[in-house]
């Protein structure tokens, strides 16, 4: 019985998680979509493009190679972080924000630092395993 309903509860929990990435993949693909083509009408700018999420993203995650390890508290490496993404994220917004209206450019934000916490994510892993291996 246990075997039978751990199986139940697995298969069910592949669907949903299945079933919400194809309905959230194609919402966020259609929004992307409809800031950009706003954008590109408007104001001949496309605020969501693969450069400006790429050079946000490693600038949210390189503030953290540039902290000093040992020589800080957590908690105060955590408050600089924070600081450092909350003024990226102000100069991202006024950059946006002359190129294309308020109203867009928090849209574009939105989902540009969406994007640059989840490939750091993704990919600080990587980058601790490289520098353990690659001696500096």
């Amino acid at each position: 019985m246990n075997i039978l309903l751990g199986t139940f509860i697995g298969l069910l929990l592949i669907y949903v998680i299945a079933y919400t990435d194809f309905v959230l993949s194609r919402k966020l693909k259609m929004q992307v979509a409809a800031i950009n083509d706003q954008g590109r009408r408007d104001y001949s700018f496309q605020p969501l493009s693969w450069p400006l999420a790429a050079g946000l993203a490693l600038g949210c995650w390189a503030v953290l190679g540039l902290l000093p390890r040992q020589a800080l508290y957590l908690e105060y490496r955590i408050l600089l972080t924070l600081l450092a993404w909350g003024v990226m994220a102000g100069l991202v917004y006024w950059f946006l924000k002359q190129r294309t209206n308020a109203r867009l450019a928090q849209q574009a934000l939105l989902l540009l630092l969406g994007f640059a916490v989840i490939s750091g994510l993704l990919l600080a892993p990587l980058a601790n395993l490289l520098n353990q291996m690659l001696p500096w």
